[in-house]
């Protein structure tokens, strides 16, 4: 009995809970993008690099897990790397272990490249997405860790995509006066988890 109602918990939490990493941390949420709606950042504008944005996952009376979210330069990119672990009680019956990184061009807002590393229970995957512009073509190179297994594909993009991690930051940069609406992302939530997600704190 013990051990069912375990393996119920555990099947919840990976199905509910660690939505939210494949939120924070996804590679196939990828959007096409207009670029005439895309705003490009104002005079002056400087990227909040070296802050580091952390989250608390909760699940009922346990805290599942945290998520650290951070930006920084690097040469002519920014840099977006997010983690999300499980803890505690959640931690020893699904343990989640994931990172990801997506470097954008700050001028166009327009995602180069993302890149996943991503261990949930059993399961170990590298994922590495490249975006060829010039060749209007996105790259996956995709490899499952525990068996060695790759895969190889790539698919025809608009003339600008964009992941969701760093959309956060695009529209953070936006003049967000009230009644105005900004089209970057639309999202339609079909079941949402039973999730509650406070920030912690944001640091420097």
């Amino acid at each position: 009995m013990v051990m069912t109602n375990s393996v119920n918990i555990a099947k919840t939490l990976r199905s509910n809970v660690f939505r939210l990493a494949c939120i924070l941390l996804p590679v196939c949420l990828l959007v096409g993008q207009n670029q005439s709606k895309i705003l490009p950042p104002p005079p002056n504008y400087t990227f909040p690099n070296g802050r580091t944005y952390i989250y608390s996952v909760q699940w009922l009376a346990f805290t599942a897990g945290d998520v650290t979210v951070t930006l920084q330069s690097d040469g002519r990119e920014q840099h977006v790397i997010a983690t999300a672990a499980s803890t505690g009680l959640v931690n020893t019956l699904f343990k989640v272990s994931d990172r990801f990184e997506a470097y954008f061009d700050p001028q166009r807002y327009c995602s180069l490249r993302v890149i996943k590393q991503s261990e949930e229970g059993s399961h170990s995957r590298h994922v590495d997405l490249r975006f060829d512009y010039s060749r209007g073509q996105s790259v996956l190179d995709e490899k499952n860790v525990k068996t060695g297994q790759t895969t190889h594909t790539e698919n025809d993009i608009p003339g600008c995509v964009t992941d969701v991690v760093s959309d956060f930051y695009y529209v953070s940069s936006l003049p967000l006066i009230e009644g105005t609406s900004y089209v970057s992302l639309s999202v339609t939530v079909v079941r949402p988890p039973k999730l509650r997600l406070a920030s912690k704190h944001g640091k420097r």
